[in-house]
């Protein structure tokens, strides 16, 4: 069988501003590494997560960025995603995300799609919850 890409994160910052860059697939095998990744980041008044090489995210990367959007807000921070692939941007706003989850930028027509059609494990709001 194929083996998955594992979960990888880069985070760097300018002191007002930390990015943390995901790459791999996030499912809940990778929790461990998601809460090692939130523990980094706690603390901070406003963090961007770049999800552009992403390559698969169910329930645990949308339940990761509800617990990190708690902790950044306890600081009187925000939360913004990057990098979002023009497919999940849409249907981010479509569930009506888009208020709790800013979009910084979003990548162009012809760039990476998301893995398979439903590549982020998510497709009704019910989900979510």
């Amino acid at each position: 069988p194929m083996q998955r890409a594992r979960l990888r994160y880069v985070v760097t910052g300018d002191g007002s501003v930390v990015r943390a860059r995901l790459a791999g697939d996030i499912d809940r095998s990778v929790s461990a590494a998601l809460d090692e990744l939130r523990a980094t980041l706690r603390g901070q008044a406003h963090v961007v997560v770049d999800v552009h090489d992403v390559t698969f995210a169910g329930v645990a990367l949308v339940t990761f960025l509800v617990e990190l959007r708690r902790d950044v807000a306890r600081c009187g921070g925000r939360l913004t995603l990057a990098a979002l692939p023009r497919q999940v941007a849409r249907a981010w706003a479509r569930l009506g995300l888009r208020r709790a989850f800013p979009v910084e930028m979003e990548e162009a027509d012809g760039a990476r799609e998301p893995h398979g059609e439903c590549g982020w494990g998510v497709t009704s709001l019910e989900q979510l919850v």
